[in-house]
């Protein structure tokens, strides 16, 4: 590896370090916002209230989202059961510790454990990234089906005056970490009993409480690999109960959210840096590069000069000559056009159409509903797996296999008929829960037309599953 492939990839190792991280995070990423679910709150025409006393003025118009910091709830105009028992709804998300004197567990007969949840079914193979499932027969049905990604989550625990059903829950085999831990601490097995999330018919209101609040940050809900988007829509459509309900009080982190009419542009929107395995293999290109062109032994032999003359330290904290000088700005500015090269060579090669900025690009520069503008943004990106995923899940239910385990599959025919349906069914099996895989608008087609050659096959007898 030359010096210069070595600088660039030591470059990167930094800007993806925990210190890094911890600075980025200070200046509140867009990453880590909630644009995307403020605009569908805009989209689907719900007006942000901006005191909490306008609360109480008609509940039965009123949504409450609470995301994160809980305590807010105590400092309410009207009392939780009282504003749900009078036509309200509220969906609370936060994996933040609950006193016991808090609203939560003596209304709603709930613990919330602040430990985190890790897993072996996660998102993006990330243990910290637990995916959640419904519970078969759950009402509201929120979490039917659907691939929800969570971000180091805590688990509820309902208490015996609970009147709340459960709705989803994690993995077999879940297990649980302190959320400050020691070197001696182990991870011990998620508790029976606990779940993501509960809801349900309150009185005349509604109510859903998760147990993880990231579900609905920019990062997570502007993946085009999970489906906390459609979650998102969901959830405020069962809570808005169509369009009823209008109104919507917002907290995010105990702060009263103004404005649903979010402009992306103003967000400070702006590229996140890509995961560290991705960018390594990056780096070395870019050395292979400049190595064709000659730049890095010229580079290489001003960076030896100067490390065995101390130059850089010394310019910084002491006096050099005025050569050192003219060598520190030499080197400053190859540094600088490396730096360059890398943003280069990132407009030129590097393509993740998964990225949330892609579709956040396309929701700052369109005005069109945000369903639609994520619709686009997947034809424009000719990646289609989201749509192709739900297609293959639907098909297969009208095949009557709705189980994530591959159906057992029986056909009548020649065997090149029995080989083509296999194929096509093994391939839908896949798609509906295998790993998420690019799929091209001409796959898609295709997609359609063996939907319609199964369902055909399972009409004329041709084809069952067990």
């Amino acid at each position: 590896m030359t010096g210069l492939t070595t600088w660039c990839t030591a470059l990167l190792l930094t800007l993806g370090s925990p210190v890094a991280a911890a600075a980025a995070a200070s200046h509140a990423p867009f990453g880590h916002g909630t644009h995307a679910f403020r605009k569908l709150l805009n989209d689907l025409h719900l007006a942000a209230l901006t005191e909490a006393d306008a609360l109480a003025a008609d509940p039965a118009a009123t949504v409450l989202i609470v995301l994160g910091m809980v305590d807010v709830l105590d400092r309410l105009p009207l009392k939780l059961d009282q504003f749900l028992e009078k036509g309200g709804a509220v969906l609370v998300a936060s994996d933040r510790d609950w006193p016991p004197s808090w609203t939560l567990p003596n209304v709603l007969g709930l613990v919330l454990d602040s430990r985190f949840v890790e897993s072996s079914r996660n998102y993006r193979n990330l243990p910290a990234c637990p995916l959640v499932r419904d519970i078969p027969g759950s009402q509201p049905p929120l979490f039917n089906k659907l691939v929800l990604a969570t971000n180091r989550p805590s688990f509820l625990q309902p208490l015996p005056k609970n009147r709340l059903a459960a709705l989803a829950r994690f993995a077999r085999g879940s297990m649980v970490v302190p959320r400050i831990s020691s070197p001696t601490d182990l991870p011990t097995p998620l508790p029976g009993g606990a779940v993501f999330a509960v809801g349900g018919e309150w009185g005349s209101g509604r109510i859903l409480v998760l147990a993880d609040h990231s579900i609905f940050i920019n990062d997570m809900m502007l993946a085009f690999d999970n489906d906390n988007f459609e979650f998102a829509y969901q959830c405020v459509g069962w809570l808005s109960a169509g369009g009823r309900r209008t109104r919507v009080l917002f907290y995010e982190e105990g702060q009263i959210m103004p404005t649903f009419d979010v402009d992306l542009r103003e967000a400070g929107l702006g590229p996140p840096l890509p995961p560290i395995q991705e960018l390594l293999p990056w780096a070395f290109r870019l050395g292979r590069e400049l190595e064709k062109e000659g730049l890095v032994g010229r580079i290489n032999a001003a960076l030896d000069r100067l490390e065995r003359e101390d130059a850089i330290r010394s310019g910084l904290f002491g006096d050099i000559s005025g050569d050192a000088w003219l060598r520190v700005g030499l080197t400053v500015a190859s540094l600088a056009a490396a730096i360059w090269g890398l943003w280069r060579l990132s407009r030129a090669r590097f393509r993740r159409p998964t990225k949330a900025t892609d579709l956040a690009a396309c929701l700052a520069a369109s005005p069109r509903p945000v369903a639609e503008q994520r619709l686009r943004a997947m034809i424009r990106d000719d990646n289609l797996a989201e749509p192709a995923r739900n297609l293959a899940r639907q098909v297969l239910a009208d095949l009557g296999h709705t189980a994530e385990a591959a159906p057992r599959v029986q056909v009548i025919g020649g065997w090149r008929q029995r080989r083509r349906l296999r194929r096509q069914l093994d391939r839908l099996w896949r798609l509906a829960w295998g790993q998420p895989t690019p799929v091209s608008r001409d796959d898609f087609t295709a997609l359609l037309r063996q939907a319609d050659d199964l369902r055909a096959a399972a009409n004329h007898g041709t084809l069952r599953l067990g």
